[in-house]
């Protein structure tokens, strides 16, 4: 079982990273926060400090042309804290 789906990278992500040195992730549901925690030191070859977990609900929303009700996708998100001196590529995007 893969428990890191797709780093998440946005404004709010990239602030984090650079000023707390704090990494957002979207995981597996079902992945808790210590099998996170390894994964994501073995994958990026990183020391972990810290590991917070949000269930984020898909919003409704209507589409197509008979607008119809429907729901985006809902996603667990890890922001995983790193020790400091430690970063990941992924995100030094400038």
């Amino acid at each position: 079982m893969e428990n890191i789906v797709k780093p998440l990278i946005s404004e709010k992500t990239m602030r984090l990273a650079d000023e707390l040195n704090q990494y957002t992730f979207i995981v597996n549901p079902k992945a808790g926060k210590i099998a996170i925690g390894k994964s994501i030191a073995e994958k990026y070859g990183v020391k972990v400090e810290n590991v917070r977990l949000l269930n984020v609900l898909g919003k409704k929303v209507m589409f197509g042309k008979t607008r119809q009700k429907g729901r985006r996708s809902t996603y667990k998100k890890a922001i995983v804290t790193l020790k400091e001196g430690d970063s990941i590529e992924v995100f030094n995007i400038k």
